[in-house]
């Protein structure tokens, strides 16, 4: 192989000349920006990735739950915020946890076990007391909140001082429980001779037809849309005993905490509201509207 190899000759260099040129190499700031640039690149898609991840995963973990919320695996998250959206406005969704759970209602015909059901008694009365507290279970409320409810505070009965609720503290109540009231009113005429001396009492009637109407309101109002099926039943106790389809009321419904929101009402309301209400004073500068009045 040594035909290919080609011999090499090398001149002698002069003292005074060098291989290396002495000049020192030069740096371009072109160079420091590409590395910048790429740096920058680099670390500004490493952020969008974490960022992309960390919303993925509030996503998957907000989408979870909305599913268990349906699927009957509830974790108990706060469902204020989408009570907020599907509701006119009120200051209990920013003060009470009203969170939701499924629930079983009691629909049966002649189930008799149910103390909402049965005869009057000082039993009954209690726990329907223990639910409507008179219907007038007072708290207080800001001019904000009122103006947020679209009402006018100037209209509205403002806390005197004397009742120690804070310069910004005007009456309120909570509306289910004036539903309550009503609706326990109307139970009430279901057994007027028990509850009244007079049972024909026209004032109270037109109370009832007042009670009668708010309850219509509010049903239709919320419009509940869960699915009543049919059952095939037969029942011997009637003289005609035949299999029918029977309505099955036993809905499955997701219902909010109502023994929170009760429990919450109860620890504010004004202390001892009821001995005090009648002594209210019409302040000099009260707006006074015409009445409504059922006494």
């Amino acid at each position: 192989m040594r035909w290919f190899i080609t011999p090499a000759y090398y001149d002698k260099l002069e003292q005074s000349e060098t291989i290396l040129d002495d000049t020192p190499p030069r740096t371009t700031n072109s160079t420091d920006r590409a590395w910048r640039i790429r740096f920058l690149l680099w670390s500004t898609l490493t952020s969008l990735s974490i960022l992309l991840n960390v919303l993925l995963l509030g996503f998957a973990w907000l989408w979870t739950d909305t599913c268990n919320v349906y699927t009957g695996g509830y974790r108990n998250v706060s469902m204020n915020a989408n009570f907020k959206a599907a509701s006119a406005y009120s200051p209990i969704f920013d003060k009470v946890d009203m969170q939701v759970g499924l629930t079983t209602v009691n629909g049966a015909m002649h189930d008799n076990t149910s103390i909402w059901r049965m005869p009057p008694s000082r039993e009954v009365d209690a726990a329907w007391d223990s639910l409507t507290r008179g219907g007038l279970e007072i708290i207080t409320v800001s001019a904000a909140d009122i103006e947020l409810s679209g009402k006018d505070p100037a209209l509205s009965v403002k806390a005197p001082p004397s009742w120690d609720q804070g310069p910004d503290a005007y009456f309120a109540q909570i509306d289910i429980f004036h539903i309550l009231h009503c609706l326990d009113g109307i139970r009430k005429e279901m057994w007027s001779e028990y509850y009244y001396d007079d049972p024909s009492d026209a004032i109270r009637r037109e109370l009832k037809a007042h009670c009668l109407h708010a309850i219509l309101q509010n049903l239709l109002c919320t419009a509940d849309v869960g699915i009543v099926q049919y059952n095939w039943m037969h029942d011997d106790r009637y003289p005609e005993s035949r299999t029918i389809p029977v309505p099955d009321y036993n809905l499955v419904k997701q219902c909010r905490n109502f023994d929170a929101l009760l429990e919450w009402t109860i620890d504010r309301s004004v202390p001892g509201w009821q001995s005090k209400w009648s002594e209210l004073q019409v302040p000099e500068d009260a707006v006074v509207l015409p009445g409504d009045i059922i006494l």
